[in-house]
């Protein structure tokens, strides 16, 4: 898949950070949307090291589920949770071109019912 939307309602249960992945590559390479350590939502590119692309404070708290949306179209990438900030990047001559889809974890556990793909 190369331009799509992946939607899940997740809660993070004890997770350093926790989120949802697109144009996943193997377990070092995707786009992330990720509930962060300090009280941040961050949009993150993994290639082998992770950048920020993104980043704003959003206070979740565990226990409590977030409806989270990545959107990738082209070079640009956009990151949703619903009642909280929208976080928009570029990135321009990426490898990252196409994958698949998942849930990215640290140090803990999440709990989700479904994931969601659709045409960006």
């Amino acid at each position: 898949w190369t331009d799509y939307a992946v939607t899940s309602e997740i809660t993070p249960y004890l997770a350093k950070h926790a989120g949802i992945a697109a144009r996943v590559q193997g377990l070092r390479r995707y786009y992330a949307l990720l509930l962060g350590e300090g009280g941040v939502a961050r949009l993150v590119k993994m290639d082998d090291a992770e950048t920020v692309l993104a980043e704003a404070p959003f206070p979740w708290e565990v226990f409590v589920p977030y409806r989270l949306t990545i959107t990738v179209r082209g070079d640009a990438i956009t990151g949703e949770i619903a009642g909280g900030p929208t976080l928009t990047a570029s990135d321009p001559g990426s490898r990252l071109t196409g994958g698949g889809a998942g849930f990215v974890i640290e140090e803990g556990t999440l709990g989700a019912e479904r994931i969601e793909m659709t045409p960006a």
